[in-house]
């Protein structure tokens, strides 16, 4: 390698897209859980249950 140039380490940008998916899933899955939360004490569970089957087959599909 040259002077004065510098490379990142080794699969950084890999690390890196990692990372933003964990936090991307973890809101969402945040945001999810209080979506259902919110459709439950309005009284609507079956909208609460689709919400969370919904979170679920996306969460699985994207991994």
């Amino acid at each position: 390698m040259k002077r004065g140039t510098s490379r990142p380490p080794p699969f950084a940008a890999l690390w890196a897209r990692r990372a933003r998916d964990v936090t991307a899933r973890g809101h969402l899955a945040l945001a999810a859980d209080r979506a259902v939360r919110a459709a439950e004490a309005a009284g609507s569970r079956a909208e609460a249950l689709r919400i969370r089957a919904d979170v679920r087959r996306f969460l699985a599909a994207a991994r």
